[in-house]
């Protein structure tokens, strides 16, 4: 995540698995100030195509 730690900081409220863009792998989808979507690949969850969605919680976030 870029930019230095601060007091406010907030990560992994809600954390999912899920294969929301439809090709084969999960994705990880993290809640955080900027929530983001770590997209999976063939050699597991990586940051690169990483990108911001609704905060709104998608189908089964645990609480």
């Amino acid at each position: 995540m870029p930019g230095p730690l601060t007091a406010d900081d907030q990560f992994g409220d809600l954390v999912r698995l899920r294969d929301t863009n439809g090709d084969g792998k999960a994705d990880l989808h993290v809640s955080a100030f900027d929530s983001l979507r770590l997209p999976g690949s063939a050699s597991g969850i990586t940051t690169t195509g990483a990108t911001e969605y609704d905060a709104a919680p998608i189908d089964s976030f645990l609480y």
